[in-house]
């Protein structure tokens, strides 16, 4: 079986259920549709198993995760933005080379 990557600092497992079972009733108990795949959080003692419910789940933490590297990139630009000297003719601080670049454009989407 591959590794699973975990997608939170939660820890994990995987418990492997031959698509036999999945009618059976220890797997009915847990998903009631006889479906694969089951997600149990154990933060919210809840067990995910329809589909748009499952997506919906790995949204949410995939944006809390997002939003918290933004946070995270946004906090190193700034820190270096800070340590720049500003020329007093210019309208900077500037990422790169003391004027407007490609790199200050690409960090837009950032702010």
């Amino acid at each position: 079986m591959p590794a699973i990557k975990p997608i939170t600092a939660c820890p994990t497992s995987a418990i492997v259920v031959p698509l036999s079972d999945v009618k059976k009733p220890e797997y009915l108990a847990v998903n009631p549709n006889g479906r694969l795949l089951s997600i149990y959080d154990p933060n919210k003692d809840l067990t995910l198993w329809e589909s748009g419910a499952l997506v919906e789940c790995l949204i949410e933490i995939a944006v809390k995760q997002y939003v918290k590297e933004i946070n995270r990139v946004t906090a190193v630009l700034e820190k270096i933005l800070a340590e720049q000297k500003v020329a007093t003719s210019s309208d900077g601080p500037w990422l790169v080379g003391g004027k407007y670049s490609f790199a200050d454009i690409a960090f837009i989407s950032y702010q």
